[in-house]
């Protein structure tokens, strides 16, 4: 009896695999499900999610990446539990190029502003930044984001970045 009250107050444990198909079948990532090479990207993302991630989504947060109008990508703070990448046309224009991983790279630091709540948090834009570059990093992406942001490196708060994915990068390699 002790055992059925337990389980009625404890929903059922998501796998990382339900996690990932309820991702891929929500109606608002048909754009890029129903598209061969965005869907194997995508994939592979999702296969570089680390248990922080896994964590969120099962708590019923969801992750929704849209298309929307800008340079490259944006995370927005959650409504009723949804959160929003705004994935714009240069990253799309990325993902689809000869160098996608580096369009998982903004994914994964977008995605990193989520996690970490950086809209929940009084927080400085560069000091947000650079713990979404370490997320980005911790995923796997620590290279391919630099890359993007040498392409940008003019901006100081880029170069500030720069400097600490190549710190996080020699630091695991002692």
């Amino acid at each position: 009896m002790l055992n059925l009250i337990r389980n009625l107050r404890s929903p059922p444990k998501l796998s990382q695999s339900m996690i990932v198909e309820r991702f891929f079948n929500h109606p608002e990532h048909q754009w890029f499900a129903k598209d061969p090479i965005l869907s194997r990207l995508m994939r592979l993302y999702c296969e570089s999610w680390n248990q922080s991630v896994i964590d969120f989504m099962a708590q019923g947060n969801e992750v929704l990446i849209l298309k929307g109008e800008g340079h490259l990508a944006c995370a927005m703070a959650p409504v009723r539990n949804a959160n929003v990448i705004l994935a714009f046309p240069d990253l799309v224009n990325i993902l689809r190029s000869a160098s996608p991983i580096r369009g998982l790279a903004i994914l994964a630091h977008e995605m990193g502003h989520l996690i970490l709540e950086h809209s929940k948090r009084t927080i400085g834009n560069l000091e947000a930044q650079v713990e979404a570059d370490e997320f980005a990093f911790r995923l796997g992406y620590g290279r391919e984001l630099e890359q993007v942001l040498l392409e940008h490196e003019h901006s100081i708060d880029c170069r500030v970045r720069i400097a600490r994915l190549t710190q996080l990068y020699y630091a695991t390699k002692k």
